[in-house]
């Protein structure tokens, strides 16, 4: 009983497709999303291109071409496969706000190993496959415990857009490079930042997602009652 772990769908060990003309039998797909998911995981897709990749990979662009026509339709199996891992089993008497917490902490954490990719899934929405199968599961959820049917749809499309929002900023920070130093800032222009200026530095914090996230189910919750 209890939240069963997640699991990795994408083999890191991949096997090899059955020969096809233009692709040697030594590469398969998996072996070059795997190697893609570590080039771009943490500089982003500025760090990735099909002629770098190939490099890596020790075969020409062209090749990489046979499995992917398009450097989108890769970066487009990169987010699915970043998706498949996100494989939440979580119980069905899990109580409903648990299950919105479990829910978002997975979305932080997988996307925390892949911080290049995280402001992908807001520039690149597309909800198709196991993204859509988790959306499915987590409503329908929410609906077996009373809770009223668009009020769990939008609370599970909340939860996944504060979790996903929360760590591509966090990877924006990161990328800047900068801190601002809010106690620098003019006291009389700013009275409350300076005050507020050691609570600043934690902004990115766990407990700072964590407090977001409780203002967020609350309201939820708020609302399911009085629905």
């Amino acid at each position: 009983s209890g939240l069963r772990r997640l699991h990795v769908r994408m083999s890191t060990s991949p096997t090899s497709d059955p020969p096809r003309r233009g692709r040697p039998a030594r590469l398969s797909q998996e072996q070059i999303l795997h190697a893609a998911l570590e080039m771009a995981g943490d500089g982003g897709l500025d760090a990735l291109s099909m002629r770098r990749l190939a490099g890596a990979l020790g075969v020409s662009a062209m090749t990489l071409y046979g499995y992917f026509p398009s450097k989108n339709v890769l970066i487009r199996a990169m987010l699915d496969a970043v998706t498949e891992e996100l494989a939440l089993d979580i119980d069905d008497d899990v109580e409903w706000t648990e299950r919105l917490r479990l829910m978002a902490g997975a979305i932080r954490t997988t996307l925390q190993r892949y911080p290049g990719l995280a402001p992908l899934f807001i520039e690149r929405p597309d909800p198709r496959g196991r993204a859509l199968t988790i959306v499915e599961d987590a409503i329908g959820a929410l609906r077996s415990q009373d809770v009223p049917a668009e009020v769990a749809l939008r609370g599970v499309y909340a939860v996944i857009g504060y979790a996903i929002g929360f760590v591509a900023q966090e990877v924006r920070r990161i990328e800047a490079d900068t801190e601002l130093d809010y106690a620098a800032l003019p006291p009389e222009r700013f009275p409350n930042l300076t005050e507020l200026a050691d609570e600043m530095v934690g902004f990115r914090s766990e407990s700072q997602f964590a407090f977001g996230l409780e203002a967020l189910i609350d309201g939820v919750r708020r609302e399911a009652v009085a629905a």
